[in-house]
């Protein structure tokens, strides 16, 4: 009935008067007029349910994805997303080193993606600077240096790119000139066993005495590494490589871990990582520190 009303003022021999069809003729209308109108009751019916798959005689060829698609991800309004992020902002916060005042630093990334954390590499207050940031990765393209070259400019670093063929490849980078290193989420599960442990091996000839490394890990992460954060990473590609791991904090389904080169004779007692606490704590102090394995002798009590 409302499409004969939507039809009527357009059939011959109707008029509209007032908002309303007044009929000047009362022939009949003719033949291709009643399918017209019988055509659009059809689709005023079928059309709904047509798209939601729910008529009769209808099926949907859609195929049902094996994985539920996820609209957003990776960006600032998937709640996943921000809430890693701050996860790491805060954890990485309190293990940053603290150089000198106004010191210059220098940061490497290995296989980066991004550079999403490359703003969390320097203090919220301006008490040092990240001079520069180098990338290093088997596979670079022109898309990632630029954004990660955005990136970088925006904390003041200047930015600039290796690239890394083969683990037979030695970096161009001199012995102790990086203050941090940094393996993002998915770099491990990207380089894989050889180029992981390769890899690795370059950070420790690069780093300073005092340098750090800070991995940002998924489960994928911890396979490929050989070895769990909440154990110490004992038998993991980086205990072979000479590191030892100092603090480490796991939330939102990432662990966000600290290590060092291994000095001689000193080694952390305790099998399991100090965690990570908040800035306010007087037991939180993200500055590392060597564990003896030798107990102190106790003091004896006066008679």
């Amino acid at each position: 009935k409302m499409a004969q009303d939507w039809l009527r003022p357009l059939r011959p021999g109707y008029a509209m008067t007032a908002g309303a069809p007044v009929s000047r003729s009362t022939s009949a209308p003719s033949k291709a007029w009643r399918a017209l109108g019988l055509l659009c009751l059809a689709l005023a019916w079928r059309l709904p349910w047509s798209f939601i798959g729910l008529g009769r005689g209808v099926a949907s060829t859609r195929r049902p994805s094996a994985t539920p698609r996820r609209l957003f991800s990776d960006t600032w309004v998937d709640p996943q997303f921000w809430q890693r992020q701050s996860f790491v902002c805060e954890t990485l916060d309190v293990l940053l080193p603290k150089p000198k005042p106004k010191a210059k630093l220098t940061a490497v990334e290995v296989s980066p993606l991004d550079g999403r954390y490359i703003a969390f590499l320097k203090p919220t207050e301006a008490k040092w600077y990240l001079e520069a940031y180098i990338g290093i990765g088997p596979e670079l393209s022109e898309d990632q240096m630029n954004k990660i070259r955005k990136e970088s400019l925006a904390q003041g670093a200047f930015a600039r790119f290796q690239s890394w063929p083969s683990p037979e490849v030695p970096w161009k980078l001199p012995k102790a000139c990086v203050d941090m290193a940094l393996f993002a989420d998915g770099a491990a599960s990207r380089l894989g066993p050889g180029m992981l442990e390769a890899a690795i091996r370059q950070v420790k000839r690069c780093l300073k005495p005092e340098g750090r490394c800070y991995v940002v890990a998924s489960p994928e992460d911890e396979e490929a590494m050989g070895g769990r954060f909440a154990t110490g990473m004992k038998g993991s590609v980086w205990e072979t490589c000479g590191f030892e791991l100092v603090a480490a904090n796991a939330n939102h389904g990432l662990v966000v871990g600290y290590l060092r080169k291994k000095s001689a004779g000193s080694t952390l007692a305790a099998s399991r990582p100090r965690p990570v606490k908040a800035k306010g704590d007087p037991s939180a102090s993200p500055r590392s520190r060597s564990f003896s394995t030798t107990p102190k002798p106790r003091r004896k009590r006066p008679a």
